[in-house]
């Protein structure tokens, strides 16, 4: 999938990782948790995006919440890493 090589290959700002997880989180339908399965596909969760992409399990809900709440006002700031991510997180 050309989101996981992006992230596996280029170095990216965090406010673009965030991005990514995000929109894995929506494409292989991980809603909540870690054990959330998309009806008749292969089972989708937290620790295999994670496993996927070498990073834990908290990187991968911190960077999904990241990508998906904070407002684009805040995630531009991220973006020029003008606020850190515990920041972010807390903001999203």
């Amino acid at each position: 999938m050309l989101i996981e090589a992006n992230l596996r290959t280029r170095t990216l700002a965090p406010s673009e990782v965030a991005k990514c997880i995000a929109k894995l989180y929506e494409l292989k339908g991980v809603k909540r948790g870690n054990n959330q399965h998309k009806s008749g596909s292969e089972p989708s969760s937290v620790p295999s995006i994670a496993k996927e992409m070498d990073m834990t399990d908290r990187q991968v809900r911190t960077y999904a919440s990241i990508g998906k709440n904070l407002i684009p006002e805040w995630m531009e700031l991220f973006g020029h890493k003008d606020i850190d991510i515990k920041k972010a997180y807390a903001l999203s």
